[in-house]
């Protein structure tokens, strides 16, 4: 029994200090990077961080939400693309819409993508991996047919609609305020709400939750819609903040949203994580991607270099949640005798 304590403890300590964690190598690359470039803490440069930074959060919480219930979303860049895309498109062709009926607009597309999604994987039981790669490719090909291959450049964008992201309000970025916006609704329903509890329950361990009155499949379709929403949010925000729209943007997006929740302690195996995380997670492969072009490195390096920040923190989560299992195994047999 003893035993038993200390490894829970052990796992306690161990995630309850992983965002310390996080931050301490934050603080190290920041202090290493700002000795190689003093254009790194600019405050121009910090504001691009944070700008660039806030998409991928707002993406990152989608596949959050999915990821909790122990599957994962590869089409998520696919959506962002075709939000993008699509809402460009409409303003190219009928002039100024208002930034109300993008906004709008992009979270609908995103939202129906999110449904086909959900109803793949909770109704047509089809894994969620390879639900989600049919679709990225099917999305994509759709946005290419549509755009034609060309791009949607900045003088055929309205100054309203690049305002949605480059604008202020009483001198902080309309980015910024979207962010926390987000942050603070899907932090309240995921750690103040049923829904967010049964998000993990489903997780966690999905014939438990079936046994407890919850409906997997209706939470994991929910989910999907929610997170295709974000993705599309995040569209409009993209062809906003970047002044152009084409069909191949956002490609290869996926891997660094997949990437900013596994580093912020996101279980790949569900139902553990929390938006804290999340955020560090995010902000550290931010840090990371605006720093290694102003130390001239490589771009292939960039991604050899994330992908091994990657690769640690899964191998981390591995570790843990097999600890975790067999701590949970040694207690019920103790609770048996």
């Amino acid at each position: 029994m003893k035993s038993s304590v200390n490894d829970s403890k052990g796992i306690l300590n161990i995630t309850r200090f992983r965002e310390m964690g996080i931050v301490g190598f934050m603080l190290i690359l920041i202090v290493i990077i700002s000795i190689r470039s003093p254009y790194f803490l600019t405050m121009d440069n910090i504001r691009d961080i944070f700008m660039d930074t806030t998409i991928l959060v707002i993406a990152a919480i989608g596949q959050m939400m999915i990821i909790l219930t122990a599957k994962i979303d590869i089409s998520v860049s696919a959506i962002i693309a075709f939000s993008a895309m699509s809402v460009s498109l409409t303003i190219k062709e009928l002039g100024d819409i208002s930034p109300a009926l993008a906004i709008l607009m992009g979270i609908v597309i995103g939202g129906i993508f999110g449904m086909i999604n959900g109803l793949l994987v909770s109704k047509g039981k089809v894994p969620a991996i390879i639900a989600t790669l049919g679709t990225m490719s099917i999305f994509r090909g759709v946005n290419f047919l549509m755009g034609k291959g060309e791009w949607v450049g900045a003088h055929e964008l309205t100054d309203r609609f690049k305002n949605i992201s480059g604008g202020t309000f009483f001198k902080i970025p309309n980015l910024i305020i979207y962010l926390v916006v987000i942050v603070l609704i899907f932090f309240y329903l995921f750690n103040y709400t049923g829904f967010g509890r049964k998000i993990y329950m489903v997780g966690s361990n999905e014939e438990v939750a079936e046994m407890l009155g919850v409906n997997p499949d209706r939470i994991t379709f929910i989910v999907f819609i929610l997170a295709g929403s974000l993705y599309g949010l995040c569209g409009v925000l993209w062809a906003s903040r970047y002044a152009a729209a084409q069909s191949t943007s956002a490609t290869g997006f996926e891997f660094t949203i997949i990437g900013a929740c596994v580093i912020g302690g996101i279980s790949i195996f569900g139902g553990s994580g929390n938006i804290r995380g999340l955020i560090l997670g995010a902000f550290l492969l931010g840090i990371l991607s605006n720093a290694l072009p102003l130390l001239r490195i490589n771009p292939f390096w960039k991604q050899a270099i994330q992908g091994m920040v990657i690769l640690i923190a899964v191998m981390f989560d591995a570790i843990v949640s097999k600890k975790l299992q067999n701590t949970l195994k040694l207690k019920s047999l103790e609770l048996s005798e």
